[in-house]
């Protein structure tokens, strides 16, 4: 084994930096580029929560790179958080009534001046909804706030979501054994840090007070550059001051580093314990980044050589533009597959089951069930046992 192998099976242990929730977005994925396994220092991590004004904005990133925000825009980081009576999200639930048949519990959403409301008999008062997390391309989310007795939130992860294509449904992971009355039938309870690192994952900026307290009325809802552009302040800083700067890019990290960055909100292998990551686990397909650092193509690619004598470099960002929205036709990904999987040019072995012509995607990354009304890419990228 490479001592570049041996980096990436000692790096996928390591412990690191848990930085925040983890909410079904696709994961980024990234290029061919020289040097697929050297070492890098990996700058600074910056927090979560940071002083007013510390945090470099999309406004001032188009100031220079417009087309790039612009097709970012679009994106579903980009749209990931949206007040309750946002266009995007209010109309999913606004008028809508959805009745758990695990609790029988009745839920309500209705608008009345201007705030979204959710009444059920399961709890004695309207709940007003402030948030909702979620893109919308597989959920979204509504999160209630409460005050604790010291005036500080408590989140609580509503009870019911919206999927596309169906409608109101039992939010993730509620198994129906739930209390069917007070604030735990309303949803999920979480902790006032866990908070913190739901808006961390979901904004481009979260400043907090000395109580480290959320100053919403200052927050930047949904990513931004600076949440993957870690150096994006030195660099906006070095411009300001007449000189010469470049942004970060993944594609300077290594492989590892790279998906870890996205592993921060879609977590990362080093923060699991490596005993309890097997392919029978199948919470793991909603982890993108966990599942795709054990596939054999990610951990052999530095054994493959492309034109020119290049190594091959396999992170998150091979299939998906970061600053795109991600294709959806098969073959885009299965041209990807095919660059190294080219037993005729010497490089990884052809698919022995299936022309290279056919769908790779279909059988190595099979799209799987978390329940009724959702799915995700299996990032796992594997040799499956027939079903």
């Amino acid at each position: 084994m490479s001592e570049a192998h041996q980096k990436i099976g000692s790096e996928l242990h390591r412990s690191a930096f848990r930085w925040g929730s983890v909410i079904c977005i696709s994961m980024l994925v990234a290029g061919v580029a020289a040097s697929a396994m050297r070492a890098t220092k990996p700058p600074v991590i910056p927090a979560i929560a940071i002083p007013p004004g510390q945090r470099v904005s999309q406004t001032r990133c188009a100031d220079c790179h417009i087309d790039v925000t612009d097709d970012f825009a679009l994106t579903p980081h980009a749209n990931t958080l949206h007040k309750a009576m946002h266009p995007a999200a209010m109309p999913h639930f606004a008028g809508q009534t959805f009745r758990d048949e695990a609790t029988g519990n009745e839920f309500r959403f209705e608008v009345r001046d201007g705030r979204l409301f959710m009444t059920s008999p399961a709890y004695g008062r309207d709940v007003e909804i402030d948030w909702i997390f979620g893109s919308g391309t597989h959920a979204q989310t509504p999160l209630l706030t409460w005050p604790n007795d010291n005036g500080a939130l408590f989140p609580v992860e509503g009870v019911v979501s919206w999927y596309p294509g169906h409608g109101l449904a039992t939010t993730l992971k509620r198994t129906g054994d739930e209390p069917a009355s007070g604030i735990a039938a309303l949803g999920t309870r979480h902790s006032a840090p866990e908070l913190l690192a739901c808006f961390g994952c979901h904004s481009n900026a979260v400043p907090t007070n000395a109580k480290n307290e959320i100053l919403f009325h200052q927050l930047e809802p949904n990513l931004g550059c600076a949440q993957c552009h870690w150096n994006s302040d030195v660099h906006v800083r070095e411009l300001d001051e007449g000189n010469t700067s470049t942004i970060e890019r993944l594609s300077e990290l290594t492989p590892l580093e790279s998906v870890n960055r996205c592993g921060r909100c879609h977590r990362r292998a080093n923060e699991q314990d490596p005993h309890a990551i097997a392919a029978h686990d199948e919470s793991i397909v909603r982890f993108a980044s966990v599942g795709f650092v054990q596939s054999p193509c990610f951990l052999k690619q530095e054994t493959v050589q492309l034109e020119g004598g290049l190594p091959a470099r396999f992170d998150c960002v091979t299939c998906h533009d970061p600053h795109r929205t991600v294709p959806r036709d098969w073959t885009y990904y299965a041209q990807t597959c095919l660059k190294c999987h080219d037993a005729a040019q010497g490089r990884a072995a052809d698919c022995t089951a299936a022309a290279r012509t056919s769908n790779c995607i279909e059988c190595h990354m099979p799209k799987e069930a978390t329940n009724p009304y959702l799915s995700f890419t299996d990032h796992w990228i594997r040799i499956r046992e027939k079903k």
